[in-house]
């Protein structure tokens, strides 16, 4: 054994989940353990150095033979062991910022002769009980795929979705949290993710599954944490020019229409140093001047435009060896025209100009105070501003400025939603961080990393939520009719809404505040086996935008993990942990009262409109002088004073629906898993994951609420006193549900230095009730009496999320690598299986007393949701996709500078495959057709063409959007530095 040398690199070998990102900006960590003869080696002193590093870094083993190195940007490394009197050790790494690296160095006499083995590796596959995978933009880019985060994310396993709604690991899309070098940077509302970056700026994305560290928390889903480049003590530039074109993309079955023209996204990056080794420099942009073509319902084809620009600039200060600072700032300036809410009838549903505008700043300090002691803290603060976002035209225009809307094919028309001359929205957030770290080595009892901090995050929505210019909605629940002419003329019979959404309390700004601790022990023992231990505590503090505490509460969420080598080689590892994930408070949710609408829904009851005494359609009049018919009868029979016309009891925020002291959602987790390594060409890891969520968002409405009284005036000397059932906004873990259980798999290898080839398969199952995303205003608990289970809210697969199988297999292959060409192809597969649905519907419930005597309700429903079938009766078609690229590269010297001329043509979807991933699915009653039955749902089945039937749209797709993406041919080209 002597006679060799060993520098065994395993990536994340034994630090645990507790420690898998060690810095807000992330950054990675190098340790290991030195040993003669398998004993311990103190006094070693171990080096790394590295283009991405200011200067070298040195420290020396413990009496242990432990060693760490923190704050370690990603980059390619060079390790270096060397001691008097034993030969110096040297081996290469790639660090990246997502992963753990440990390297155990076992060291021999300078006089003894031996082959030294040098055994490396460069997965970016987490071989801790962290499920967490890295991505560096080189992989990205050489892909055939798009390179934003949400992309990036949906590579990983255990992650799926469309656009920016990602699901990861069985949790809603707004439970996750996104960040850019640290920062927060998903939205207040929706919590998706923010364009706060430039594709070409990037340097890799890490997305957690599973396992996530105590030090991260405000989630239930998932973490994604993507960095930017920094600069460096060499100059480095890009330009990139993108070119995609309407016309190049084929045809879905319902596209009519596409615009002929080049969109060019342009992108630039320059990074280097003002001062060698202590202060570097970072500038990227980003430019887009997009023309897109949508349709109408009719198939029509609109414009659509899009221009953005983009900014950032970071700068890296390291004053002293082991301190640095790093700045960040982005700025997004985006406006567009014509946008769609929803499905447009025409072009009065469209919104013609709106401005986001967005910025992000942050300030990073890390320390290396001893080479055991490291500190650091970060302050961030982000805004996104919704400008002229909304119907156009003036507030109280109830002609101009009244949306008409069709449920059944979810149209709109004579007015965009929202009101864009109303005020301007405004979603901010600021965090801080305080965060400290302690390695502790001894002889007998192994080495402690031990980490702890605090740290507080803010997020502030200011929004006068107007629903519509007017305050007026009306629904029509026929199908949209058109004359001869293609102007829509819509019938008016029977069962029709006409709907008021008044804001009665106006505040300013919300603030719900979570300061948090956090500690972490990640434990090795030995050179087997690794424990973490970590706890994180969680504590909201939430002001409606009265300044009204609404969200008072704390949890604690321990993270337990362990990690197993079989051999003490890294070759086979065997994992486990337990977590729980808290949620902060969703500012939307729980701010009810002030900047909120309530609702007031009148039937109409006028004379038909564009139908004749037969029922047949005969084309008259158009929206507008419908509307006209519409209010003229409304106002001659008391307009907004006229109770009798009420459809239900209103709702009226602050009065009928308040909000208690809400808690944070949460989950928990267990993971069981293993990793194996293939020498150092590649690995494969499994892991099965088991998630339960609870404390729900939802209303209670029962007969222990009790009922309010409301004196509010709708209208100048129209006030209306009505009694209420009361309505509270609580959490709820006793009759929703919601558990993920998944096998999540990953394998890359590599063939020599040409090709490498990446697979991951996921089986998932994701069960619950079917009003479990954490967003149901109203659910189970509202009038429980006139609600049951089994067709209610029935236990079933969730539709949109239950993706039963993922697989995305991918290949990148070398064909040519010279001093002047390169050449390579990439291929990317994605299959997924379709998620559920089924059909439901309206039924009566207490109208009138019609099945049940009112057990003492003020306004028990008049209707509820029934499920005519099982939610996942019936699912979505199979999405399965192959997308190609060439990557084609010119190397040349001009000047002393080496430039590198790239071009990279795509073809996503080769096969033109047509799936669809969304249909319809809705259900006509009585309540729509009068040819069908009531039932009493309490005591009858109900029979399909007799008291329900699907729509005639059912099962079919409806927008060109629902389709898969259809074979699209795009290129990029530039030139690096």
């Amino acid at each position: 054994m002597r006679g060799r040398v060993f520098v065994l690199l395993a990536v994340g070998l034994p630090l645990m989940a507790a420690t898998i990102l060690h810095a807000q900006v992330p950054t990675g960590t190098l340790a290991g353990r030195v040993s003669d003869m398998g004993e311990a080696l103190p006094g070693v002193t171990v080096s790394v150095q590295s283009l991405a590093l200011q200067g070298t870094k040195t420290t020396t083993t413990s009496i242990s033979g432990d060693y760490m190195f923190r704050f370690l940007p990603p980059g390619e490394y060079t390790v270096r062991f060397a001691l008097e009197s034993f030969r110096t050790l040297e081996t290469t790494l790639k660090i990246s910022a997502a992963q753990n690296h440990m390297v155990d160095a076992e060291m021999i006499e300078a006089a003894v002769s031996g082959e030294i083995v040098v055994t490396g590796s460069r997965e970016t596959i987490s071989s801790t009980s962290s499920g967490s995978v890295t991505y560096e933009q080189k992989l990205i880019e050489n892909l055939p795929m798009d390179r934003d985060v949400a992309a990036t994310a949906r590579l990983a396993p255990g992650v799926v979705g469309n656009g920016r709604h990602i699901s990861i690991a069985g949790g809603s899309s707004n439970g996750n949290a996104y960040m850019v070098n640290g920062a927060v940077a998903h939205d207040n509302v929706f919590r998706s993710p923010l364009d706060l970056y430039i594709e070409d700026a990037v340097l890799e994305t890490t997305t957690q599954v599973s396992g996530v560290s105590a030090e991260y928390g405000r989630f239930t889903g998932g973490m994604v944490n993507m960095l930017t480049k920094s600069g460096g003590n060499q100059f480095s530039g890009s330009y990139r020019l993108n070119l995609d074109n309407d016309s190049w993309t084929a045809k879905t079955p319902l596209t009519t229409d596409q615009v002929d023209e080049v969109t060019k996204v342009h992108e630039a990056t320059l990074g280097g140093y003002i001062w060698s080794d202590r202060l570097w420099f970072f500038l990227a942009a980003r430019s887009l001047s997009d023309s897109t073509s949508d349709q109408f319902l009719t198939g029509q084809s609109y414009n659509s435009t899009n221009d953005q620009r983009r900014y950032e600039a970071k700068l890296t200060f390291s004053p002293h060896q082991g301190h640095r600072i790093i700045g960040s700032y982005f700025q997004i300036d985006r406006e567009g025209t014509n946008i769609a809410f929803f499905t447009p009838l025409d072009p009065s549903a469209l919104d013609t100009w709106f401005a986001l505008p967005q910025s992000m700043a942050s300030l990073n300090y890390t320390g290396v105070i001893t080479d055991t002691f490291f500190i650091e803290a970060q302050y961030s603060e982000r805004e996104l501003r919704l400008e002229d976002l909304g119907g156009d035209a003036e507030p109280g225009d109830r002609i101009n400025g009244t949306p008409v809307f069709f449920p059944y094919v979810g149209g709109f028309t004579n007015s965009y939603p929202f009101c864009a001359e109303c005020g301007d929205e405004t979603r901010s957030s600021d965090n801080a961080i305080l965060k400290a770290s302690l390695f502790l080595s001894t002889a007998s009892a192994g080495s402690h990393d031990l980490e702890f901090g605090l740290e507080t995050y803010n997020d502030r929505l200011f929004s006068q939520n107007y629903q519509t210019p007017s305050n007026f909605i009306v629904l029509n629940y026929s199908l949209p009719t058109f004359g001869g002419d293609g102007e829509l003329y819509p019938m008016f019979t029977g069962y029709n809404e006409i709907d008021y959404w008044p804001i009665f309390v106006a505040g300013g700004s919300t603030d719900f505040t979570t300061n948090s601790a956090f500690v972490n022990d990640t434990w090795r023992l030995n050179k087997k086996l690794t424990v973490s231990l970590g706890l994180r505590w969680d504590e909201n503090d939430g002001q409606n935008a009265l300044g009204q505490t609404v969200a008072d509460d704390s949890r604690l969420s321990p993270r337990i993990g362990a990690t197993y080598d079989l051999k003490g080689d890294g070759a086979w590892l065997l994992h486990a942990g337990f977590g729980r994930y808290v949620e902060a408070i969703q500012s939307w949710m729980a701010n009810k009262t002030p900047n909120e609408p309530s609702w007031f829904g009148y039937l109409y009851l006028g004379p038909p409109i564009n139908i004749d005494e037969n029922g047949n359609f005969v084309p008259e009049y158009t929206t507008t002088e419908a509307l006209e018919i519409i209010f003229e009868w409304f106002d001659s029979v008391g307009g907004l004073a006229n109770t009798n016309l009420w459809y239900v009891t209103p709702s009226i925020s602050g009065f009928n629906l308040i909000v208690d002291d809400l808690a944070s959602a949460y989950s928990d987790e267990i993971t069981l898993g293993f990793t194996h390594r293939f020498g150092t060409r590649g690995m494969i890891r499994a892991d099965y994951v088991h998630r339960e969520y609870g404390d729900f968002y939802t209303t209670r409405i029962d007969l222990g609420t009790g009922q309010v009284t409301a004196e509010v005036e709708l209208a100048e000397g129209v006030v209306v006193t009505e009694d209420f059932d009361l309505g509270i906004v609580v959490n709820d873990n006793d009759v929703q549900r919601r558990e993920y259980d998944g096998l999540l798999t990953q394998i890359q290898y590599r063939f020599g230095s040409r090709l490498q080839l990446a697979a991951n398969w996921t089986w998932a199952h994701l069960r619950g009730t079917n009003n479990t995303d954490y967003s149901a205003y109203y659910g189970p608990l509202t009038y429980p009496e006139y609600q049951r289970e089994e067709w209610t809210y029935p236990t079933a697969d969730i539709s949109g999320s239950d993706v039963r199988h993922k697989v995305d297999l991918w290949a990148v292959w070398d064909a040519i690598s010279s001093p002047h060409h390169n050449l390579s192809f990439s291929l990317l597969h994605s299959f997924r299986t379709g998620t559920p649905y089924g059909a439901v519907g309206r039924v009566i419930a207490g109208w009138n007393d019609f099945w049940i005597p009112n057990p003492g309700y003020i306004s028990p429903p008049a209707a509820v949701y029934y499920w005519f079938t099982a939610p996942d009766a019936f699912r979505n078609d199979n999405i399965s996709s192959t997308n190609i690229s060439l990557n084609y590269s010119f190397f040349v010297n001009v000047g002393g500078v080496g430039l590198e001329i790239f071009v990279q043509p795509e073809v996503l979807n080769v096969f033109n495959n047509q799936a669809s991933s969304y249909t319809d699915a809705d259900v006509l009653t009585a309540f729509e057709d009068p040819s069908l039955q009531f039932f009493n749902p309490y005591e009858e089945t109900p029979v399909e063409g007799v008291h329900w039937r699907k729509s005639p749209l059912f099962g079919e797709t409806l927008n060109e959007e629902d389709y898969q993406d259809p074979r699209t041919f795009r290129v990029s080209l530039g030139i690096r530095f």
